[in-house]
């Protein structure tokens, strides 16, 4: 689908960008990341439902010695520069059309319109967790993925009504 966006026209394109996932970590403290390792991650709500609850259950009985393990469902965040301020505002309506809770834009140094949008939700379980609650992570990555499907085929129309390349000296083609 980025790949689509990309190539469908120049008046949006996308940059860094993360699908959602959904993550295994274990660490020193529940509610500090630092000094701990993502030991198990998916962006396919499909692999969550298969791989998550086993994976949780091996990572959560080898946490010793102090150290805690928790999955954690990390949602979307899609960044992406507009061309102008009518490409940034048709960029930031799909975003609310799509279901992203969050969304704004700034200029960048190079003077293009950075767009990012992202999912509200995060959400840490700690482990060992009843695979009935861990599903929950992955039904919401599933949602997820709806509303970045939804995103990027009104970003890739966006860029199908995108205005004429420039040519260089202003010569057209």
């Amino acid at each position: 689908m980025l790949a689509r966006v990309n190539a469908a026209g120049d008046r949006v394109f996308t940059s860094s960008s993360c699908s959602g996932r959904v993550a295994v970590f274990v660490g020193p403290d529940f509610f500090d990341k630092r000094g701990s390792a993502m030991v198990w991650h998916t962006h396919d709500p499909r692999e969550c439902r298969s791989s998550l609850c086993s994976a949780a259950e091996i990572y959560s009985l080898l946490a010793y010695s102090g150290r805690v393990a928790w999955a954690s469902l990390q949602p979307p965040v899609i960044q992406l520069y507009a061309r102008d301020e009518a490409a940034a505002r048709d960029a930031l309506r799909c975003t609310k059309d799509s279901g992203f809770a969050r969304a704004g834009a700034w200029w960048s140094g190079e003077g293009w319109l950075v767009v990012e949008a992202a999912v509200r939700d995060k959400i840490h379980v700690a482990l060992p967790a009843p695979c009935s609650l861990l599903s929950r992570l992955c039904e919401a990555l599933e949602r997820y993925k709806a509303r970045v499907y939804r995103l990027l085929e009104c970003l890739e129309s966006v860029n199908g009504r995108g205005l004429e390349p420039e040519h260089p000296a202003g010569h057209r083609e």
